[in-house]
């Protein structure tokens, strides 16, 4: 919160102003703005399809005031305001949808990853986009995109890397457990296990989280929801394939891109592709991951085939509040 200063200006005060996205900078209607009269609301407005509010209070003697700013999947804000004549103009920045993308450059080229961020920017009301790529540490990717978000935020977190199911020893009774795994600029071998993940995500504050998991062999993911501590947990959760199954590059012959494919040297997971795809047409993110998981299974079958090279997608889901 920024620095407190009394009102050198008493009397009837129209207050005005638009309330803007971090980044894409676009006026956003529907925000609750408030005037706040000693931590007490005084006045209270909802912008208009340009993002406008207004109100007027009468400002007192010795009084501090601030205005808040608040809406679903968002970070609530509240700054205070020094009033010095009779109209005041307070232009306001709305922050905390956060995006975290977590991808091996092997997997994913960064053409992808940026028409990724563009589409949650432009298309979805995003307001603050991390890029990882190759991390050294992810658990400090995680740390840094709790800097971003509150209780109010929805979070998307999008990893796109190598899966294995060869780890031994996690789950009891079970021989085989879902981790994945990347090597950073300095050659580090880095992997981690859903247990490890889901762990370190369960201490964000956000109400919602979304992640998808765009790797092979990483359908443990979601099984960790099935723990006693992460059923209440509230996530959105996909991952590409199940525990069993390889994930699917998307390109025209479903490798890995190549010049052959004239795809324009952008090339990443099927599943993701067939996502946003499902977002393009309007659907929540419940509904684009059926779309995406019946769209990934047919294209699978089409370019790789044959049926013991299927992909089947896996979700679970405990928001409070949709994507859209």
């Amino acid at each position: 919160m920024n620095h407190a200063e009394a009102a050198l200006y008493y009397g009837s005060v129209d207050f005005n102003g638009t309330v803007y996205l971090n980044w894409s900078l676009e006026a956003v209607s529907g925000v609750k703005v408030q005037l706040l009269e000693d931590g007490s609301a005084k006045r209270t407005d909802y912008t208009d399809s340009n993002g406008y509010y207004e109100f007027t209070w009468t400002t007192v003697k010795l009084k501090f005031y601030s205005i808040s700013i608040e809406k679903d999947g968002y970070k609530f804000t509240s700054k205070y305001v020094l009033i010095t004549n009779a109209e005041h103009e307070e232009d306001l920045t709305l922050y905390g949808k956060a995006a975290l993308f977590l991808w091996a450059s092997d997997v994913a080229n960064r053409t992808v990853i940026d028409e990724l961020r563009d589409d949650l920017i432009y298309n979805e009301s995003f307001t603050d986009v991390l890029y990882y790529e190759n991390a050294s540490y992810w658990e400090d990717a995680i740390d840094d995109l709790d800097t971003y978000e509150s209780s109010f935020s929805l979070v998307f977190i999008y990893v796109i890397t190598h899966g294995d199911n060869r780890l031994t020893g996690i789950i009891p009774n079970r021989e085989w457990h879902s981790y994945l795994y990347y090597q950073t600029m300095e050659n580090q071998n880095i992997n981690f296990t859903a247990a490890d993940f889901i762990d370190k995500l369960a201490e964000l504050e956000a109400s919602d989280i979304i992640f998808l998991i765009e790797a092979c062999h990483s359908g443990d993911f979601i099984l960790e929801f099935e723990k006693p501590e992460h059923q209440n947990d509230p996530f959105f959760a996909a991952t590409a394939a199940n525990f069993t199954q390889a994930a699917r590059w998307y390109g025209v012959n479903g490798t890995r891109y190549n010049e052959s494919d004239g795809d324009q040297g952008a090339w990443g997971g099927a599943f993701t592709h067939f996502f946003f795809e499902g977002l393009h047409l309007g659907y929540n993110e419940t509904d684009a991951f059926y779309y995406a998981k019946e769209e990934t299974y047919d294209y699978a079958l089409a370019v790789i085939g044959p049926d013991d090279l299927y992909q089947f997608a896996n979700m679970r889901e405990t928001l409070s509040t949709d994507w859209l």
